[in-house]
């Protein structure tokens, strides 16, 4: 049996974040459709199926890939302060922003965050650890 390698197993983790941001987005525009609404659950549902299929083909994450992910944690939390410190000012002075673009943007910053997350792991894993 083919085993699925760890930096596309992260990158398949990343898709629940980005179907999320994406529902928001089109649910606050109101791009849905009748259509629309009965397919998405059903992208969600072949997605989750998906994960717990994959999930049970990936490489066992030893003790270096650990390292690696946390090291990709470490520099996404770095990186979640500093988008959430720039968010800050507009919901405290702007006054002007609605509920549903600061949600658009917390939801794009959590979706930035997944996918940078993969990518991290992928230059990290691609250089090794390196000097700590």
């Amino acid at each position: 049996m083919m085993k699925i390698n760890l930096r596309i197993w992260m990158f398949v983790k990343a898709l629940p974040y980005v179907e999320v941001f994406l529902f928001y987005v089109f649910l606050v525009h109101g791009v849905f459709t009748t259509e629309a609404l009965t397919m998405y659950p059903l992208l969600i549902i072949v997605t989750v199926a998906l994960l717990f299929l994959l999930k049970r083909k990936r490489d066992n994450i030893d003790e270096f890939a650990q390292k690696l992910l946390y090291k990709a944690d470490a520099i996404c939390l770095k990186g979640a302060f500093v988008i959430m410190l720039l968010l800050l000012p507009a919901t405290v002075v702007g006054g002007d922003t609605s509920g549903f673009v600061m949600g658009e943007l917390i939801s794009g910053a959590i979706c930035l965050l997944s996918i940078l997350r993969a990518i991290i792991f992928l230059i990290v894993d691609m250089r090794g650890m390196g000097d700590e």
